[in-house]
């Protein structure tokens, strides 16, 4: 494991390769790579100038003010599990946390007073549980979770159609 890394950057035009690893690999794979690149940007025109930065749509804000009760009206929450998806979803999508604890689900789901039952604290764990079954939510870290991409997506989705919060 005593072998050297060796750094490269090419950028020529809008083609770019950023190399890190062995001399060899570099000598074997990625020299000739570089070589078929350089082909392709000095046959056209258009791949000779630098790219511009990718500029990203910032999504709207309006739904920032979004509460929990609001969420999970939207989601059509009719389960501890529901609101707990709506907790993670407000907390994760509209806070922009990369991942929130047990706590913090428990804590976000009792500011929904129309949803909340004082029973789901019993039954936290099992709400978690289903949560991680349904594959909606997933484990991230010791005592963390995040939506998976699928949940994030659709409920985004959801969210992105309401015209009327």
């Amino acid at each position: 494991m005593g072998q050297d890394t060796t750094r490269l950057r090419v950028k020529l035009g809008a083609a770019e390769i950023d190399y890190e690893g062995s001399e060899e690999f570099l000598r074997q794979e990625v020299l000739p790579q570089i070589s078929q690149m350089l082909e392709i940007v000095a046959s056209r025109a258009e791949l000779q100038q630098p790219v511009e930065a990718l500029q990203l749509e910032a999504k709207p804000s309006a739904c920032r003010p979004m509460t929990t009760n609001t969420v999970a009206a939207l989601l059509g929450a009719s389960s501890a599990a529901d609101l707990a998806l709506a907790a993670v979803a407000r907390l994760t999508i509209l806070e922009e946390r990369e991942s929130v604890s047990r706590l913090d689900i428990l804590a976000e789901m009792k500011l929904a007073p129309q949803f909340y039952k004082q029973s789901f604290v019993n039954n936290h764990s099992n709400t978690i549980k289903t949560l991680l079954k349904s594959d909606k939510v997933r484990l991230v870290g010791s005592d963390r979770y995040s939506l998976s991409s699928k949940a994030r997506k659709d409920i985004e989705a959801q969210l992105g159609d309401q015209d009327d919060y």
